[in-house]
């Protein structure tokens, strides 16, 4: 089975601008589209209680119908919809909009309007936090606390963008929250040139910024990918995205970097993959395993895959539910470049999806050391997304149609077997820590 991909990236996007006259569409309309929302969870989705209870996903559907009764835009009818995203509990099931947000800001920036102008962390309590100044620029507020924004106070503002943001857990959906938050809170709270911000006491008003924020910009390969020597026995390898559009590049960054390491004697290797919402497993299973693993290993253990239309084999029916095993991948004992010193793989909230494979994979095979902060992501993995665009408002929904256990077939969530907290104001803390080590 192919891994999950890329669908965390998409997982985010959400409703398209308003326009000077934003169309609107009927109650019997929005009702329709939510039928075909809920119909189409059961029609691809192999068993949605691995996030939620039916009982409870029915009775947020019922909350969200009742909502749908008055004309509605399109921006109105996502803020309706997206409150089950929190309720579904997954990653990888998630209402959005085709399109993904990077089309959306473009238009946005492109016609003069502006974003929130700092990066903002959001705390498991809800409080915001002025992380570094916009798109990671230096600021004399990082660390300081949101009191409020326009006479709003910071964990109220939160508390209201939370309850759109999908994720396994709370902690997961303050990460994405807090790596996407210049997005949610122009989408919730409206188009502002500039904000009054009070921090720490003492109220100002700043401009907002008129750039695309990194999260949604296209990244190069430096800003994703990155091999760094502190010293001859220590690397860093830091791997952001388990995707690049031409593979044998990532393979080539990899291999140059294990030679490196073989050159220098390195005995310490730390593979940071705290920035890793996912990707495609033949990006670890090709660029990385070869050189650490030692064993026969599988990138997961037993599934569950949900048939869908032109997508059944011979023998199978659309709606049958199948179970299977992984295959098992040999390790590669021969390759030069293997590397025999000791690997550490650090996580953080962040992690997610095929970075969640290789995390189990790595810990279940004793192939690295899992270090960081867990908690945050189920072990049990969800994937094969489908995207299904209602017919009316043309929202979409992101479906996953397999689930997929770690090797071990252990359950629960994703835990280090070191814990080394995160400074979520300087991210090199946790790894100048670990080397310390």
């Amino acid at each position: 089975m192919r891994s999950i991909g890329l669908a965390f990236v998409l997982l985010f996007a959400c409703v398209a601008g308003a326009t000077d006259a934003p169309e609107t569409f009927s109650p019997q309309d929005l009702r329709q589209d939510l039928a075909d929302l809920e119909a189409a969870i059961g029609r691809i989705h192999p068993d949605v209680e691995h996030s939620v209870r039916k009982a409870e996903l029915a009775r947020a559907l019922s909350d969200v119908k009742a909502q749908l009764n008055r004309s509605m835009t399109r921006d109105e009818a996502w803020v309706a919809l997206s409150a089950l995203n929190p309720v579904m509990a997954d990653g990888h099931l998630v209402v959005t909009f085709p399109g993904g947000p990077s089309a959306e800001l473009s238009r946005h920036l492109s016609g003069g309007g502006r974003l929130f102008p700092f990066d903002v962390y959001v705390a498991a309590d809800g409080e915001l936090f002025i992380r570094s100044g916009f798109n990671g620029e230096a600021s004399a507020l990082q660390g300081r606390r949101i009191d409020a924004i326009d006479g709003i106070p910071g964990r109220q503002i939160s508390e209201r963008l939370l309850a759109h943001v999908n994720g396994d857990t709370p902690a997961l959906q303050a990460a994405l929250l807090s790596a996407r938050f210049a997005f949610f809170y122009w989408k919730l709270f409206g188009d502002k040139q500039s904000y009054r911000l009070q921090v720490a006491g003492v109220e100002s008003t700043v401009e907002g910024r008129g750039a695309m924020p990194t999260v949604y910009a296209d990244r190069s390969f430096e800003e994703l990918f990155r091999f760094e020597m502190p010293n001859a026995r220590q690397a860093v390898l830091t791997v952001n995205q388990f995707y690049w559009r031409e593979k044998p590049k990532f393979y080539e960054f990899t291999r140059d970097a294990f030679a490196r390491m073989q050159a220098a004697g390195t005995q310490t290797l730390v593979i940071d993959i705290r920035g890793n919402s996912g990707g495609d497993d033949d990006m670890w299973l090709e660029g990385i395993m070869p050189y650490i693993a030692t064993k026969p290993y599988r990138n997961g253990s037993d599934y569950v895959l949900k048939i869908i239309e032109g997508r059944q084999k011979e023998g199978q029916k659309v709606g049958d539910v199948v179970r299977g095993s992984q295959s098992t991948y040999q390790p590669a004992l021969d390759n030069p470049l293997r590397f025999t010193g000791k690997v550490y793989v650090l996580i953080g909230p962040y992690t997610y999806s095929s970075a969640i494979l290789f995390s189990n994979a790595v810990q279940d095979y004793g192939f690295a050391t899992v270090v960081g902060t867990g908690g945050a992501a189920r072990a049990t993995q969800s994937g094969g997304t489908q995207n299904v665009k209602l017919s009316r408002t043309q929202i979409g929904l992101v479906v996953p149609r397999f689930l997929l256990k770690r090797p071990s077939g252990a359950e629960g969530l994703v835990q280090p077997g070191i814990l080394v907290p995160d400074d979520p104001f300087r991210a090199a803390t946790a790894i100048e820590a670990l080397l310390r080590l």
